[in-house]
This record gives C-alpha cells, sequence and structure tokens, in this order.
C-alpha cells in the first residue's frame, strides 16, 4: 500500500451529489496538470478509492453515497469507522471527512 500524506472521506445523500462532486475532481485536475489521479481498489473492504497525487505529496480520497437522509447519520459513521479507521488508514495518517449537507 503507498505511504499517503493525507485522506479525504466524501459522503454523500444520493448519487446526485456524487455525479457533482465526481465533476468537480475531474475539473480541479484539468486546471491543475501537476497533479494525477488513479483509482484502487482496497481489498480489505472490497471498494475502490481514488489518489490525487503529485511529487510531493500523496492524498486518498474516499466516497460513500447513504442513499437516504433518514439513516444519514449512522451510516456514515458505520461506514467512516469500517473503511477509513479499520480500512485504508492503518498508517494513521490526517482524515478529514467532508458530508454533504445540502439536502433537497
Amino acid at each position: 500500500m503507498t505511504a499517503y500524506n493525507k485522506g479525504i472521506a466524501f459522503i454523500f445523500e444520493g448519487e446526485t451529489e456524487r455525479v457533482f462532486y465526481d465533476s468537480v475532481f475531474e475539473y480541479y485536475l484539468d486546471k491543475h496538470k501537476g497533479y494525477m489521479a488513479r483509482k484502487e481498489f482496497d481489498n480489505e473492504v472490497k471498494e475502490f478509492y481514488f489518489v490525487l497525487s503529485n511529487d510531493a505529496r500523496s492524498t486518498v480520497i474516499k466516497t460513500y453515497t447513504v442513499g437516504t437522509v433518514i439513516a444519514h447519520t449512522r451510516a456514515c459513521a458505520n461506514w467512516f469507522k469500517i473503511t477509513v479507521i479499520k480500512g485504508i488508514n492503518k498508517s494513521s495518517i490526517p482524515f478529514q471527512a467532508i458530508e454533504d449537507a445540502c439536502f433537497e
């Protein structure tokens, strides 16, 4: 597993939010040519994640779509604990969770 400098977890209510942030991510990569993105697979938790890197640093980006507002808080906490803390973050890198709170 690659050594990462930091991690970001995006937690979305639904697929609309995921599509929006995927577009923002692609726009960022287009504007900042010094960065590379690659998709990797975490065998332990069986999920894909992205790695954004340049010559100086490497950031892991995990995403999760809850699918409902009702179970949002509990589902987010469970996913973060299982896939981030027990999964990819065994090296204890600083991780920031960003929850999309723009509910319709």
